[in-house]
């Protein structure tokens, strides 16, 4: 930014601290009981039953396709609400989504050496049978048993033919035992899901041994709202658009296969909207503790933004090196890094809690 410069949204994150300072409603410590409870029941436990019905439903159509039963057509919807499903559960980036590995091994990436594609290419010469068993990815490298290698199975070609039609029945069934690890994976998530909605709800009574006060519930999930936009803005966006539009390399983007970096945004979002919101949750304590206002603004940013993703005329891969569209996601990159500054400083602030350093700091 230019120096003085006024950064969207901060200066409305000042009047909120200095009204709250003038009235003396900023306080400490823990304030009422149910946030946990809340965020069990409204947004983790809904998210993990999505994600588990989303995958197994790609199963299902990806192996009708193989059969030539159904369109492709139809996996690729079944792909796009999978991946819908994953984009707003991996926000919750905290117990049985990362317990074991499953953050990676449900979606590998970014894959910045191409082992995904190495692999694939050896799997798709060899043609090995047992890694169409029932179980036959359990144990395989996370680039082989990934959501990352469906998309790459679904949307790439080979000889400007597709990669999996039911004529290729090794491709098309690799692709469909992929979409059954993953419903192997997504059911592992779901058996440890009530334990953890347990330890959810046990912080509200500092009870529990995972989060023994009020505090580190309320850090544990601020943080993981604040590592999906360091996640978001270095990773999925900066990481592709480089220093510069000269620099910018589009396979970098995120599903850019299908097309849907920005979708992912808009989901990974929508998450962050449900986790602020949920009843008893981190707006309702903001406007308890008379920081209303500060709740409210980071409500309406976080809407106007998944509004805007919604409605980009073409996808992020076709912006990115073009001037107009490189400029427009530079702006998106600016008003997500509004929200990580209001949500890591201001509104942690108020609930008395730290964030930490950037969770891609070595990454």
């Amino acid at each position: 930014s230019q120096a003085g410069a006024e950064i969207p949204g901060i200066s409305v994150m000042r009047k909120v601290i200095a009204a709250s300072v003038l009235l003396g409603l900023t306080m400490t410590g823990a304030a009422g009981a149910g946030t946990g409870a809340s965020i069990a029941d409204h947004v983790f436990l809904p998210a993990v039953k999505e994600h588990q019905t989303g995958v197994q439903k790609l199963h299902a159509v990806a192996a009708a396709y193989c059969r030539n039963d159904v369109a492709r057509e139809q996996v690729v919807v079944a792909w796009h609400n999978a991946m819908d499903n994953w984009q707003k559960l991996q926000v919750l980036n905290i117990g049985p989504v990362v317990a074991d590995g499953r953050f990676n091994k449900i979606n590998y990436w970014p894959d910045k050496h191409g082992t995904g594609a190495r692999q694939a290419r050896r799997i798709l010469a060899s043609k090995p049978a047992d890694l169409l068993a029932a179980d036959g990815l359990k144990g395989r490298s996370v680039a082989v048993q990934s959501l990352s290698l469906v998309e790459r199975l679904l949307f790439s070609t080979l000889a400007d033919q597709p990669m999996v039609t039911p004529a290729k029945q090794y491709a098309c069934r690799l692709m469909t035992m992929i979409a059954y690890r993953q419903f192997q994976l997504a059911t592992e998530v779901r058996d440890d899901a009530a334990a953890f909605a347990g330890q959810l709800r046990q912080a509200d009574g500092a009870d529990s041994a995972t989060f023994p006060d009020d505090k580190a519930l309320l850090t544990a999930i601020l943080k993981s709202v604040v590592t999906t936009f360091d996640i978001a803005i270095d990773v999925k966006l900066e990481r592709a658009m480089g220093s510069s539009i000269e620099k910018a390399k589009a396979g970098r983007l995120e599903n850019w296969r299908s097309g849907r970096a920005a979708r992912n945004l808009a989901q990974n979002l929508r998450m962050v909207q449900a986790i602020l919101t949920a009843p008893e949750g981190i707006s309702d304590r903001l406007s308890a503790r008379g920081a209303g206002a500060l709740a409210d603004a980071v409500s309406a940013q976080v809407s106007d933004l998944v509004r805007d993703l919604d409605i980009l005329p073409v996808s992020m891969h076709a912006m990115i090196e073009n001037e107009d569209g490189y400029d427009q996601m530079r702006a998106l990159v600016g008003r997500l890094k509004t929200l990580r500054t209001l949500i890591s400083g201001p509104m942690a602030d108020e609930l008395n809690v730290t964030i930490g350093f950037n969770a891609t700091d070595g990454d």
